[in-house]
């Protein structure tokens, strides 16, 4: 074997770390959550607002269809102690604000006792995202009930009420999006990871923002909401180059909370440090009554993995998020003076979730330990996954009574209610039951485009054209990006008459739909709206040029 051909299989590992040639620099090494893929992950947030989710963009099914909120309830009301004069919930990152209402909703159904002396702080750092709630009426139900703050984080204490007493604490999918730094360590020796950030030289920058590329660095220079949010769209063109720098344990923020230095060994182990998180956790801790408690779900490492091990980012739309390093958080959140840390013993598989507190009693944990872990999960949802699999063999009628026994399971699941809508309306053209229970969907969440466009079917399959627009209308309204809606428009449009304003809906959906999941159904009715309007004039020409007939049968002399 040559030793051309041995040198390139020792760097064969390599391979695996390829990404694509970086062209123009835009800015140099940077600690990550400070580089310019982080910054524009944040400024995203703010401009999207509540549509980050229900466009598309960022999952949040899995901590907002009603089952987390469920579980939540369930150890509040455990922990609630009924002599109490008042209790006070705070959600950190409300994001599209569903935790909150359902949470709400249910409580009012479950105990309208305590539900009438709870105050619950739906809290956010994004001004769009609290904006979103008052426009799309998200808390109307519980306006006296329900307070919206900004609050940026760490620092959550700053903005609630002064000497506020939190009965409990959700943070959902927040903690990961915290500052943090990406760490190597060895002994008492420690390496920070930076990001340079550079385009991608084989995409043209100018087509995605529309700016040239000496536009674009007097942005990053400037480094304003404005200038970073005219850059928000360029993020899949950024190239990150990593390097380790030395850093001098000190220098680290909260570094008391590093492990502590043990003898180093020839390679550097990886540590993701979140502080953000641990900082934000020690701030809401000194806010808790005495039995109450923090519940976090999100996600971090796999469950087998120690707290010096890999590191995962997630990238959805332009936000970008790192998964939590657990068992750090483990280590020094138990060692504060007072402060239990409960986890199931096997994670669900879709988050990860603690329960922290101060003088947490049984019944609070164990409450907590059943609904939080897999063996809930599972229970929760075998049957829906029976009803999936039997909609996949056809067997439409025993897919219906798996999809009734998930129903009586998770009553809240606005997704779980949005799929039974669309098994009834599309498997089994059961249209009243399909709008019926698409209405009930949207009761659950109105901001679902999805439940929106199910109902508007339902109408138009039997011939309520003006409530199907309206329904569909509503559907944008909940998304404006929301494809699906422009084209069922489209139909009510031509089947009402409206043909040019069907072919503009079209021509509007093929613009957006920059996945193609549409691009066969728009293409299909805008060539069914042309055909026929082709037809419609070729029978008119027609006519207009035989409008006489009889003219050639001349008359016989007798």
């Amino acid at each position: 074997m040559s030793e051309k051909s041995i040198t390139a299989q020792a760097g064969l590992h390599r391979t695996l770390a390829y990404q694509p040639k970086a062209g123009l620099v835009l800015e140099d090494y940077r600690p990550v959550f400070s580089c310019l893929d982080f910054r524009l992950s944040r400024r995203f947030w703010d401009l999207r607002g509540v549509d980050a989710f229900v466009g598309g963009d960022v999952p949040y099914v899995v901590t907002n269809d009603g089952h987390l909120a469920a579980n939540g309830l369930s150890t509040f009301l455990a922990a609630a102690d009924t002599n109490q004069t008042e209790y006070n919930v705070v959600e950190l990152g409300a994001g599209s604000g569903l935790f909150a209402k359902q949470f709400m909703d249910q409580l009012r159904d479950r105990a309208p006792e305590v539900y009438a002396k709870t105050t619950y702080y739906a809290t956010d750092g994004s001004q769009g995202m609290v904006n979103a709630w008052a426009e799309n009426g998200v808390f109307s139900e519980h306006k006296d009930h329900i307070v919206p703050l900004i609050a940026e984080l760490p620092g959550l204490s700053n903005a609630l009420p002064k000497g506020l007493k939190i009965d409990a604490a959700f943070a959902n999918y927040i903690l990961d999006s915290l500052p943090f730094s990406l760490l190597a360590l060895s002994g008492s020796e420690a390496w920070e990871l930076e990001l340079r950030t550079a385009l991608d030289r084989d995409v043209d920058a100018e087509r995605v923002v529309r700016m040239s590329e000496s536009d674009i660095l007097s942005c990053i220079a400037n480094d304003t909401s404005d200038d970073l949010a005219a850059l928000v769209d360029l993020y899949p063109a950024l190239v990150l180059d990593a390097r380790y720098t030395p850093i001098k344990r000190s220098d680290i923020p909260l570094c008391d909370a590093l492990p502590a230095p043990e003898g180093g060994g020839a390679r550097a182990k990886p540590y993701l440090h979140s502080h953000g998180a641990i900082e934000t956790l020690k701030d809401v801790v000194k806010c808790l009554n005495p039995g109450g408690f923090i519940a976090i779900a999100d996600y971090g490492h796999n469950p087998a993995a120690d707290e010096q091990d890999v590191f995962e980012f997630q990238h959805f739309g332009g936000s970008v998020a790192i998964g939590l390093n657990f068992s750090a958080i483990d280590r020094v959140v138990s060692g504060w003076q007072g402060i239990d840390v409960v986890a199931p013993a096997t994670d669900n598989g879709q988050l990860m979730m603690r329960l922290i507190g101060s003088k947490l009693s049984e019944a609070i944990q164990e409450t907590f330990l059943l609904v939080a872990g897999k063996e809930n999960w599972d229970r929760l949802t075998d049957p829906l996954h029976k009803a999936q699999e039997l909609t996949s063999n056809g067997q439409f009628e025993a897919a219906r009574w798996k999809y009734e026994e998930a129903l009586r399971l998770q009553p809240h699941n606005w997704a779980l209610i949005e799929e039974v809508a669309g098994f009834l309306t599309y498997r089994l053209d059961a249209y009243e039951a399909g709008l019926m229970m698409a209405k009930a969907g949207i009761e659950r969440n109105s901001l679902s485009p999805g439940l929106w466009n199910i109902a508007g079917d339902c109408l138009f399959y039997t011939d309520h054209y003006a409530e199907a627009e309206e329904a569909y209308h509503k559907a944008r309204l909940a998304s404006p990006r929301d494809i699906r809606s422009l084209l069922n428009l489209a139909w009510v449009a031509e089947r009402t008459g409206r043909d040019d304003l069907a072919l503009d809906l079209i021509a509007k959906g093929l613009a957006m739909d920059n996945t193609d999941a549409f691009r066969d159904a728009l293409i299909a009715k805008q060539t069914q709206i042309l055909d026929q309007r082709w037809a419609r004039h070729r029978t008119d020409t027609l006519r207009s040029i035989n409008r006489i007939r009889g003219h050639r049968d001349l008359p016989r002399r007798e």
